[in-house]
Order: structure tokens, then C-alpha cells, then sequence
């Protein structure tokens, strides 16, 4: 590492001359592009004024469509999870150890 650097302290680098054919670096500004002013008051008031709108007519399809024939029953998931919940109550119960008689002293 020492003689690199001792190298480079003795012998001053030169460098070579180069032409740059294309330099992509630079922004593409089309010609007649440039920086303008605007008036923010002016468009503040337009916004202020507000803009007359049309009426416009609208076909909302979002909603589902249900037929007339088509009835919709009651949910059995409740029924389901009640069952559930029993089976294990009783499946408890009956796994259980009985209970002791403690006498108090």
C-alpha cells in the first residue's frame, strides 16, 4: 500500500484529452420550452367561483341484483357453532375427575 501511494506522490498522473461524442447527462428541452408565471390570485378566484356543472344521468350497477323468486334463509352457522360449543361443554363434563369431599378442619 505504501508504494502505491509513494508511486502516485513521485509521478504525477497525466491525462489523456477526450472527446465526448454524445453526453446523455444534459435534459432534452425541446426548442421554444421555457420557464413562464402564472397568477395564482386568478386561479385561486376561479376556484372560489366554482365551475357550472351539467346534470349528468348515472346507471348505478354496484348493488346486487336479487330476482324476485330468489328467498334468502337464515344463516346455519349459528346452529353450527352452538352444537360445536355443547359437544365440547359435554365432552368437559364427562372427562371431568369427580369431586372430593374436603372436610373443613
Amino acid at each position: 500500500m505504501e508504494s502505491v501511494l509513494k508511486e502516485l506522490k513521485e509521478k504525477p498522473l497525466e491525462l489523456r484529452h477526450t472527446e465526448v461524442e454524445h453526453d446523455g447527462s444534459k435534459p432534452a428541452i425541446e426548442p421554444g420550452a421555457g420557464v413562464s408565471t402564472w397568477d395564482k390570485n386568478a386561479l385561486l378566484d376561479g376556484i372560489e367561483k366554482g365551475v357550472p356543472l351539467k346534470h349528468v344521468e348515472t346507471v348505478d350497477k354496484s348493488k346486487p341484483v336479487i330476482e324476485a323468486d330468489v328467498h334468502i334463509g337464515e344463516n346455519p352457522h349459528q346452529k353450527l357453532l352452538a352444537e360445536v360449543q355443547h359437544a365440547a361443554v359435554m365432552r368437559e363434563i364427562k372427562h371431568h375427575d369427580p369431586l372430593k369431599h374436603v372436610e373443613k378442619s
